[in-house]
């Protein structure tokens, strides 16, 4: 066997052990690239819908159904060879090696709209105090659960642009904010413990919270914004701890029995206006002014600017003409680009407890069919 023989053969064997590792290294960066599309996907999709509840337009879900990709190796080798022997000469001999290899990918997602009576009652429906206690849990901070899933507790409405721009809603929103502060502040301590949910015959369900207070002066304050008087009793330290239960305003069924923890009527949001109350800040160009929220909803007053609450816009939407090379996300509506800011953190982090109460909302809704394939690229 020739040294040219040779080459060719060794190149073969390098092509076939080559092959041999392509399959696992292209699940490593292929994995890695779909992750990030579809996670960035699904983020445009929850910033598209606040946009549109902007303009008071239908919203509008697609459920990524399934992802699949299939892989293609090819390989080639061979040899050329020339032999020149022209007469009375010697004969020439010219060997050539010839290699070549291919890859291709061909992915294919399946998306399937989200709607029917079931996506629609569970969008509609007054999310669960159940969310509530989880999303505790997972360290998102009372004051922000408050924002963006409560409505109403006790006496006390949460933002509303068609009622805050009444003395009387001004007022109310006001001391909704007061109590988040409050809570807050006790929360940081690690002096607010959502206990645990219940049910029984006279409260219906329930929320059952732990407050531990400084001073007797810090327990009359947060309760008279409850609006409630529980029976107080001293911990280790001495200090007055108290037990309140918030209860579903369909629940509700007035004063609790004698020795139970009193109930605070709470009314929650729908899924659906957590996004139209979250997009309602969302800035628009001069021109589509009254094609908005705002046109027939004024802005709330002087009264609330130095305020946090929902009322400043939680997930600070911007516009512009073209896309920001800054944007964490952009989406183009209506001939502009709206988007996040990148450095945007205190927005970043309420897009992400959307997405998360979304997967919770819809996350055990059968995608309905057909479905919609399409291959990518083409």
């Amino acid at each position: 066997m020739n040294r040219s023989t040779v080459r060719v053969v060794a190149c073969g064997l390098c092509l076939g052990l080559a092959a041999c590792s392509f399959g696992p290294r292209v699940v490593r960066g292929n994995r890695y690239a779909y992750n990030m599309g579809l996670h960035r996907s699904n983020a445009e999709e929850l910033l598209l819908n606040m946009v549109r509840a902007k303009y008071f337009e239908p919203l509008f879900f697609l459920q990524v159904g399934a992802v699949s990709a299939s892989f293609g190796f090819s390989a080639t080798a061979g040899m050329q060879g020339q032999w020149d022997s022209p007469p009375g000469a010697g004969t020439d001999q010219l060997l050539g090696a010839t290699l070549g290899a291919g890859y291709s990918e061909s992915p294919v997602i399946s998306y399937a709209p989200l709607q029917g009576e079931a996506f629609a009652k569970q969008m509609l429906a007054e999310i669960g105090l159940d969310r509530l206690l989880l999303l505790s849990r997972a360290k998102f901070s009372i004051q922000s659960l408050l924002w963006v899933l409560v409505q109403q507790i006790g006496d006390h409405i949460n933002f509303c642009p068609s009622a805050t721009a009444e003395p009387a809603g001004l007022e109310s929103y006001g001391r909704f904010l007061d109590l988040g502060e409050a809570l807050g502040r006790l929360e940081k301590r690690g002096d607010l413990e959502c206990v645990r949910m219940g049910k029984d015959d006279t409260a219906g369900s329930y929320l059952l919270l732990e407050l531990r207070y400084l001073d007797g002066a810090e327990g009359d304050a947060v309760e008279a914004l409850l609006g409630v008087k529980p029976v107080r009793v001293p911990d280790a330290r001495g200090r007055p701890v108290a037990e309140v239960r918030l209860t579903p305003l369909s629940d509700f069924k007035g004063p609790s029995e004698p020795g139970d923890p009193p109930l605070v009527p709470v009314r929650m949001k729908s899924f659906y206006f957590v996004l139209f109350d979250l997009g309602y800040a969302a800035e628009a160009p001069e021109a589509d002014r009254g094609r908005t929220a705002n046109a027939i909803y004024p802005p709330p007053t002087d009264a609330l600017n130095d305020r946090r609450g929902l009322h400043q816009g939680l997930v600070r939407i911007r516009v512009a003409d073209a896309r920001p090379a800054d944007a964490f996300l952009a989406v183009p509506y209506r001939g502009h680009w709206f988007h996040v800011g990148d450095t945007d953190v205190y927005s970043k982090a309420y897009l992400t407890l959307v997405e998360i109460l979304f997967t919770l909302q819809a996350g055990d809704i059968p995608a309905p069919v057909p479905v919609l394939t399409l291959p990518v690229g083409k």
